[in-house]
């Protein structure tokens, strides 16, 4: 299996799997109806895990960097929009 792309960043504070805008999350999965971070949880304690979070799955068929629901993208970055966390490397197929 390729190595899966990492999140580079992330500016979801908020979120259990943030601290000091990296994700460590085992790996997050990314899709829904929009581009959403699944695994985004709103906790006020964040993980003591030093491990950095990688892309697990994308559910973006739609995004060019989806290749059989795996990311092809070098990493992303995922962004607070309202209430959830996007994963903001998305980008529509043209």
């Amino acid at each position: 299996m390729e190595q899966l792309p990492p999140v580079v960043r992330c500016t979801a504070e908020n979120c259990f799997y943030n601290r000091n805008a990296e994700c460590h999350a085992p790996a997050i999965n990314v899709g829904s109806s929009h581009p959403m971070c699944d695994t985004f949880i709103v906790e006020a304690d964040h993980t003591s895990s030093q491990a950095k979070g990688v892309v697990g799955a994308c559910h973006m068929s739609q995004c060019r960097w989806n290749k059989a629901l795996l990311c092809s993208a070098p990493g992303i970055e995922v962004g607070l929009h309202g209430n959830e966390a996007d994963c903001d490397t998305f980008s529509p197929v043209t």
